[in-house]
């Protein structure tokens, strides 16, 4: 019997002046066992994203996982293709800068690309804020379309196969 080596992972999260969010998942990705590299690429940030950034890779620069922060052109599309392009893991996580993950998400992530036919995934989309109530109508209705046309959005966190993604070309180039 032999037992799967887990996959690195490299998380990218996309930036636009994200001074505010940023604190709260980079410790959660932090706390968080299997996440060999962080990497933010950053839009052109005004708001301290950027400074912020440098002080927490000076503060761990010798901590797992590492920090790597790049400048990119704004855009969607641009920066999680920049971020892409200085991943080395076998898996690229993206996620949005306000989407916090936990030891339980990378696990199943694990455990559902411990199948060589899996390509990727992504994850259900909860919002941590309990008011409004209509936040729950949201999501469950995100979640539903997400089941039902096996897609997902940027908040809900997609991950893939590192080589699966240069091999289709990476992301569009959608300015969003």
């Amino acid at each position: 019997m032999t037992i799967a080596t887990p996959l690195t992972i490299s998380v990218v999260i996309p930036v636009l002046n994200e001074r505010e969010n940023l604190p709260a998942t980079i410790a959660a990705l932090h706390s968080c066992r299997g996440i060999s590299q962080i990497i933010v690429a950053d839009g052109g940030s005004a708001d301290g994203t950027l400074e912020w950034l440098q002080s927490e890779q000076a503060a761990r620069h010798t901590s797992q996982p590492t920090l790597t922060v790049i400048n990119a052109p704004r855009g969607k599309g641009p920066q999680v293709n920049a971020g892409a392009s200085t991943a080395v893991g076998d898996v690229l996580l993206f996620l949005h800068a306000d989407c916090l993950i936990t030891q339980a998400a990378v696990d199943a992530l694990q455990s559902a690309l411990a199948d060589p036919a899996v390509c990727g995934g992504g994850f259900y989309l909860r919002f941590a804020e309990p008011r409004p109530r209509s936040l729950r109508l949201v999501s469950w209705g995100i979640n539903i379309r997400a089941r039902a046309r096996h897609s997902a959005t940027g908040d809900q966190g997609i991950f893939l196969r590192r080589k699966i993604f240069h091999a289709i070309g990476g992301a569009p180039d959608w300015p969003l």
